[in-house]
């Protein structure tokens, strides 16, 4: 691991560069096992994207792109076309969607007594 100096927007910390990528970390964080830390370009795009997000300059077909990186990167991951993967809002969105097509006696909605929102099961 290799540790500079970076100076950006004035922020002068120490930068630790590890797999390839640069990461604004004090030395001795060890707590990426539950919160991680995002590599700088990562974070420098997600203060962008606020700030557009802020100022109401941003538009959802800007996102595209990532959208689509995102698609090839998961299909190639588990072997299938870019276009066979979905993208949506929300995990209820898409299991709706799936839920929905799926005849009746394969997949159903139940709750579980110990909770109350409802899970799937396969019969």
């Amino acid at each position: 691991m290799q540790v500079s100096r970076d100076d950006r927007d004035g922020h002068v910390g120490r930068v630790r560069t590890a797999f390839g990528q640069s990461f604004d970390v004090s030395p001795g964080y060890l707590n990426t096992a539950s919160i991680g830390i995002p590599p700088l370009f990562v974070a420098d795009a997600v203060v962008q994207a606020v700030g557009r997000w802020r100022t109401g300059s941003d538009r959802s077909n800007a996102f595209d792109a990532d959208v689509m990186a995102a698609r090839k990167a998961w299909a190639s991951l588990i072997g299938v076309a870019p276009e066979k993967v979905a993208i949506g809002a929300s995990v209820s969105q898409l299991v709706g969607l799936v839920a929905a097509s799926v005849p009746d006696r394969r997949i159903g909605a139940s709750r579980s007594p110990r909770s109350s929102p409802p899970s799937l099961y396969r019969v």
